[in-house]
């Protein structure tokens, strides 16, 4: 998934153009692949879970939980997301003609401080809701 995003090998501005730290710590996990989502758990269960049955736990489509279905589909986050495209479509207008796969690079590849700064908002608020489901 990084790979769809990142393409330069250098610290993206949001590193130190934070207003909240952990939200710039929780956009780095994302970004790297370091978080829970079943997309990369499923990597390191024994057996290794077929990517086609890394599905979604917190909604009802059955979809595989990736980057891109927590940033953009799960119904678990519909409150979270609604704020981060308002936010996103004062500075990408066209963000809602974009199939999924563009709207997330578009979004994961941003670094205008407004858009990464909701994002990483949006991520740590998306994990710890979906962290509250667990317990």
């Amino acid at each position: 998934t990084y790979a769809l995003f990142k393409k330069e090998f250098k610290s993206e501005p949001y590193v130190i153009n934070t207003l909240n730290i952990h939200h710039t710590l929780a956009l780095i996990r994302f970004r790297i692949s370091s978080h829970n989502l079943a997309i990369e758990t499923g990597r390191y269960s024994q057996p290794k879970t077929p990517v086609n049955n890394r599905k979604c736990l917190y909604c009802q489509n059955d979809n595989i939980e990736s980057e891109q279905h927590f940033l953009l589909k799960c119904s678990l986050y519909t409150n979270e997301r609604i704020e981060l495209i308002t936010k996103i479509k004062t500075l990408i207008p066209e963000i809602d003609n974009l199939e999924d796969r563009d709207e997330f690079i578009s979004i994961m590849s941003n670094r205008h401080k407004t858009i990464t700064d909701a994002v990483g908002k949006y991520v740590f608020n998306s994990f710890k809701i979906r962290n509250s489901q667990n317990q």
